[in-house]
């Protein structure tokens, strides 16, 4: 019988997020580090349109998640289940468990505030605060969901399958619209938090993307955990952040976000 591994002042923690704000690269680089065990979103696995789960449903989900006894032999996360994978591979011992959460995917945020409260999860405030290159890069992801059937490239040599992309402005609006409701949505979830006094460290993707390492040391800081790799390759940019090599149309788009901004101002 495998032997149970008794592990003290686990770290748990929730990654507070917007789409293309970078939650799945830093989930990518912290699963590289073998103290961590990283789940993606934890609410993921329902479609909102059509199949929102219920408020107890959140619940187990969080309950599994985040109290369930693990040892060495649970490796993964499965969503669609609810429950960790085990395996016949030994892992080492971890001492952090992390997945991330979507504001719009909540259910019912009195509960989940008083759940990290009452077990002391820490929360990363992620978010990406140019609205353009958000959307842009949203916009791009929706053409290579399409395409290939994923929002994130993990291959090198797939990284040509978008090329220059030509933005539509009316489509270009409306993701501006949701980069601008996805940003408030995070903070206004992060005031509530903190004004319930939950621990939160806040992230932004331009200073994680600009300096990684002091980004990650400051994190590392913030969960009492080491971060020893910092790096990940598993997870390509599809987006540029210069645009003009990503928007073929791109002195148009410069006139949509003078005009959008001046109506949003």
């Amino acid at each position: 019988m495998r032997r149970k591994i008794p592990i003290k002042n686990i770290n748990k923690c929730l990654v507070l997020f917007h789409p293309r704000s970078g939650s799945s690269w830093l989930i990518k680089i912290l699963q590289e580090n073998k103290n961590f065990r990283a789940g993606y979103e934890i609410f993921g696995s329902y479609q909102y349109e059509s199949d929102s789960p219920t408020a107890l449903e959140q619940e187990q989900l969080l309950n599994n998640f985040y109290n369930c006894k693990l040892d060495r032999s649970i490796t993964t996360w499965n969503n669609k289940k609810g429950r960790w994978n085990s395996s016949k591979l030994d892992c080492n011992i971890y001492d952090t468990i992390v997945c991330k959460i979507s504001p719009y995917q909540v259910i019912d945020k009195p509960f989940l505030i008083k759940f990290i409260q009452e077990n002391k999860i820490k929360v990363i405030c992620l978010t990406r605060k140019d609205i353009v290159r958000r959307a842009v890069s949203e916009y791009r992801s929706d053409i290579l969901s399409q395409k290939i059937g994923t929002q994130n490239i993990t291959k090198i040599e797939d990284n040509y399958i978008l090329g220059s992309t030509k933005i539509e402005k009316a489509d270009f609006f409306s993701f501006l619209d949701r980069s601008l409701a996805g940003l408030k949505d995070v903070s206004v979830m992060a005031d509530l938090l903190a004004e319930n006094n939950v621990n939160i460290f806040h992230l932004t993707y331009e200073n994680l993307l600009k300096d990684t390492n002091s980004s990650l040391q400051e994190l590392e800081d913030f969960l009492g955990s080491k971060i020893k790799i910092r790096q990940t390759e598993k997870i390509i940019k599809i987006t540029d952040d210069n645009l003009q090599s990503s928007v073929s149309n791109y002195e148009e788009l410069q006139e949509w976000v003078d005009e959008y901004l001046s109506i949003k101002t």
